[in-house]
């Protein structure tokens, strides 16, 4: 199941940043989409069996909990939609709220 989650994220992410991408600030867009789903793909979180999971252990020391991971989860796929509709900077923050958590 985590193996499947992994794939189809990187497959609609990737799918998502490549299409639509407005000429200003696109880039700075894909870029950084790109390097939150390396660094996601890397850390491979598995779903929590419920939000209020305590612990969701992660690779390389990443711990989070249950309701954070699926916050993450769902700040990445605003991202993707922000990023794709022109609205760079909301798709930015949205990023930012994902690295904050992974990064505490």
């Amino acid at each position: 199941m985590r193996l499947l989650w992994s794939a189809l994220l990187a497959v609609g992410l990737a799918g998502q940043t490549a299409v639509g991408q407005p000429a200003n600030g696109g880039a700075q867009c894909s870029e950084a989409l790109q390097s939150l789903n390396n660094q996601w793909g890397a850390i491979a979180y598995p779903d929590p069996s419920k939000p209020a999971q305590s612990h969701v252990v992660g690779k390389d020391g990443h711990e989070n909990t249950g309701g954070e991971v699926l916050f993450m989860k769902s700040q990445i796929r605003l991202a993707n939609v922000d990023c794709n509709e022109g609205r760079i900077d909301d798709a930015l923050a949205h990023v930012d709220n994902v690295r904050r958590l992974l990064n505490h």
